[in-house]
């Protein structure tokens, strides 16, 4: 390790290139006696760089620039220096990369100056001597200069055009490189180029850093001796004819780079589409656009949930944090700040319109109960009505509304009681009929599976429709409000905290949320929070803003446009951007085997861009292989891959809970029949043996300590078995009762095993029970004039069946049925002569 402070070669170094300023640092160093592999060390290079930028202090000795070799030294006196030296600046990553890019764009733009000035100057000098109108070396650089603000000396055009570089650029400055050709770096730079942009197609990022790029470059060029690999990759950049930026990487989960593909929204926003027309939320104009009416984007909503932390030591609200003034004479203590571990769940969203939906805020209790549930009442004083119209006729208001569980969060039993308290009462018009319906766009949260939810969503008239999985960032329009929410909800939470230190109570309890929400007066500190972070967040601007980000309503299919979250795969589509990645492959191919042929280790840089997959095609609808599917699904991702985007609570999905409750149904049913059959025959095996003269075998004694239930029957020996069956003639017992089959499970299974319509599943159940409702309880008391409109309702339906009986019918999995299983006869009564329980000596001691 080389130190600046003790090591004589580095003053000898610098006396060097201050007498000789032409010297380059590796040459001024094996002068000053460093070695050859020194010279060439980066680390090395910069100690001596860094001291060359301060001020030499006094004495500093260095050799006699007529004879490296010769011992005379000669000194040179300075000004001593001041212990107070200037600090050296040291840009950021980002600013540092700007200032390279602003330099490469200017030297680019002088490029393109010179290249224009000396064509012209070509024509101008070949036209014939006396040309009225021919311009000199001087008035083409004037030209150039007032076209593009860059002045080219009339010398420099002069010279290009003599050495025939007529329109082309000028010649790169300093010597060519002794390492490679220019072929060999063409290559190098083109191979290089494209591994970053296959990689960053892939979503691979992490292998992009400087120093993975840098050994990469190490095990590439190998078979050169010397190669500075830092300088090398300084070099490969600015000569990459891309705009390379770098950057800190935001690390993404694997599972959203995954999900978040051009294919997978493009097939959600097909089936979207689809979906709209059908369920009467749009239709097509005569030119095929898809409009959605004023009126029905009131009706399509989307929500979601977050954590509100009320942790003010550790809040992050993103930008540049803010600079405070200290004085370093004193000690620094940072900013006091109140700690809380404790989080609060809030729940909203917006319509397509622009109205926000009501915030719904989900508390943690320690209580065991309902019953022992309890909320401060000042928890609403700080709850503002958010107003609109929804599916009202006039404009309502509504407070948000509150809620507890054990963690604070949703779950399926919370999620549903959300929804028929807060998200119902929005729309008192929803019916299940094209233009009534509610669409309610949800994410992969807890609940949105929910059976009882799709059932009751079902009859209230609400569609629930899940995105595509993993890709809220790019398709959720909730996540877009959240960000500017969070940001000024972090503020709030800052400015009261600040508030409230040193204050007789300092912390900030749950209940108090509302005022970091809402704004408002703190009770304890007095201090007045301005600034509503509801309204920043979700304000009608910005909802329109985030539902036009997300593409979905109005269906403009925003991130299927270059959307920098979105990664393509090669094949995705028939579009430019698949040209360019095949460009971009078959440059990757090319370079890395070019450089392979010319001795060096190209094939590091290979990259593949990845393919879109061949799935297997979308199932279609109402099918069986649809519902077969859905039924086997656990996952929002399963349920993607067998619809590429549907509702989830309609026909098919309601089939699929009743399929795979039939199912679960039928496995039951099954496996009882089976061990009902198998009991039956080990019993009438048992009491033949009874009844039978003559000593028992061992496989004799199996059957009979089977029928009465013991454990490893089968695997006993002859001694063990008959220890068990003495024991059981001591104890006096009779064999254990055993479920039978009857004549109702065979009913019950093969009722079971029917094909299943939507009658048959929880919606049409739930149908029935309104029905009887209806009919026992809201007929009777009806007036005249709504016994006549339900008779004219009658009448206009006709003898039309239901479409529960004409829709769809799937037929539950019988694979694992075993229909040769005939229902077990009732045993028969036989004379079991003397009492099984009786002196049986004679039954354990003939021949076995």
């Amino acid at each position: 390790m080389v130190k600046d402070h003790e090591d004589p070669r580095v003053n000898a170094t610098l006396g060097f290139l201050e007498t000789n300023p032409n010297l380059k640092l590796p040459e001024a160093m094996r002068a000053a006696k460093f070695t050859l592999e020194e010279s060439q060390n980066p680390s090395v290079q910069m100690t001596i760089r860094r001291r060359r930028k301060r001020k030499l202090p006094a004495n500093v000795t260095v050799y006699s620039p007529t004879d490296a070799s010769a011992s005379a030294v000669s000194t040179l006196t300075t000004t001593p220096v001041n212990d107070n030296t200037t600090k050296e600046v040291r840009h950021t990553t980002h600013a540092a990369q700007t200032i390279r890019r602003n330099k490469k764009i200017k030297e680019r733009k002088r490029i393109d100056a010179t290249k224009r000035a000396t064509a012209i100057f070509k024509v101008e000098k070949d036209k014939p001597k006396g040309t009225d109108g021919k311009l000199s070396a001087k008035q083409v650089s004037e030209l150039v200069e007032k076209e593009t603000k860059i002045r080219i000396s009339d010398r420099t055009i002069q010279q290009a055009v003599a050495d025939g570089r007529a329109g082309l650029s000028p010649p790169k400055q300093g010597r060519p490189s002794a390492l490679f050709s220019n072929e060999t770096f063409e290559h190098l730079t083109n191979a290089f180029e494209s591994f970053i942009k296959i990689n960053q197609l892939n979503g691979m990022g992490g292998k992009l850093t400087s120093s993975k790029l840098t050994n990469l470059l190490k095990e590439c060029t190998q078979p050169v001796i010397g190669c500075n690999c830092s300088s090398l990759l300084s070099r490969l950049l600015n000569a990459a004819s891309i705009d390379l930026k770098r950057g800190r990487s935001n690390n993404a989960e694997e599972r959203r780079v995954q999900w978040t593909t051009y294919s997978n929204l493009k097939s959600w926003f097909n089936n979207w589409e689809r979906d709209l027309i059908e369920l009467g939320f749009a239709y097509q104009d005569d030119d095929g656009k898809v409009i959605i009416p004023p009126e029905q984007l009131a009706r399509i909503m989307n929500i979601d949930e977050t954590a509100l932390i009320m942790d003010a030591s550790t809040s992050q609200r993103g930008g540049r944090p803010e600079a405070t003034f200290y004085y370093g004479g004193l000690p620094n203590l940072g900013n006091q700040s109140i700690k809380n571990s404790l989080s609060t769940t809030m729940i909203t969203g917006s319509t397509a319109a622009g109205e926000a939906i009501p915030p719904h805020f989900q508390f943690s209790t320690a209580a065991q109960s309902d019953d022992t549930q309890r909320f401060r009442y000042e928890t609403l004083a700080y709850m503002k009505k958010v107003k609109g119209k929804w599916g009202h006729e006039e404009e309502a208001s509504y407070l948000p509304s509150i809620g507890m569980n054990e963690k604070g969060g949703m779950s399926d039993e919370e999620f549903l009681k959300y929804f028929e308290t807060n998200l119902t009462k929005l729309y008192p018009d929803a019916e299940d009929v094209p233009g009534k319906r509610v669409m309610l766009k949800v994410d992969s949260g807890p609940g949105r599976l929910y059976p009882e939810l799709l059932v009751k969503a079902r009859t209230y008239g609400f569609v629930i429709y899940p995105g595509v999985p993993n890709t809220t960032a790019v398709t959720q329009e909730t996540d877009q409000n959240y960000g500017p929410f969070k940001t000024q909800f972090q503020k709030n939470l800052k400015e009261l905290s600040e508030a409230r230190v040193g204050c007789d109570n300092s912390s900030i309890p749950p209940w108090i949320v509302g005022l970091l929400v809402f704004g408002g007066k703190d009770p304890v500190s007095k201090h007045v929070i301005e600034t509503c972070a509801f309204t920043v967040g979700f304000c009608r601007e910005q909802n329109i803003g985030a539902w036009l980000k997300c593409g979905a309503a109005p269906l403009t299919r925003t991130p299927l446009d270059g959307h920098p979250k979105v990664r393509r795969e090669l094949n995705d589509a028939d579009d430019g951007f698949n040209a360019m990645m095949r460009e971009i492959q078959a440059g990757n191919i090319s370079s890395t085997i070019l450089l392979c042929r010319h001795g060096y280790n190209g094939q590091v840089f290979e990259a593949t861009i990845k393919k879109k997959r061949e799935q297997r095609a979308v199932t279609e609808e109402h099918s069986q292989e649809r519902i077969d599917l859905l039924a086997k699904a656990k996952t929002h991702g399963h349920i993607f891959h067998a619809t590429g985007g549907a509702a989830c609570s309609g026909d098919d999905a309601l089939l699929a809970l009743e399929k795979k409750v039939r199912e679960s149904t039928l496995k039951a049913l099954t496996k009882k029949k089976r061990e009902a059959q198998k009991f039956s025959d080990v019993e009438m095996q048992a009491k033949s043996i009874l009844v039978r003269t003559g000593g028992l075998r061992g496989k004799d004694l199996t059957v009979l300590l089977k029928w009465y239930g013991v454990r490893g029957a089968d695997a006993m020996n002859v001694e063990k078995s008959k220890d068990e069956w003495n024991k059981i003639l001591q104890s006096m017992k009779d064999p254990p009762p055993r479920e039978k089959w009857t004549d109702a499970d065979e009913e019950e299974l093969l009722e079971a095993s029917k094909p299943i319509t939507l009658r048959d599943t929880a919606l049409g159940r739930h149908h029935e029970n309104i029905a009887r409702q209806f009919r026992s309880g809201v007929l009777p008391n009806m007036t005249r004039e709504q016994r006549e409109a339900l008779m004219e309702d009658l009448d206009r339906m006709g003898d039309a069946d239901s479409p529960m009986d004409t829709g769809v019918s799937v037929m539950p999995n019988l694979d694992d049925i075993d229909t040769e299983i005939a229902p077990p006869a009732a045993a028969q009564e036989q004379p079991l002569g003397p009492s099984v329980h009786g002196t049986n000596d004679q039954l354990i001691t003939g021949t076995m």
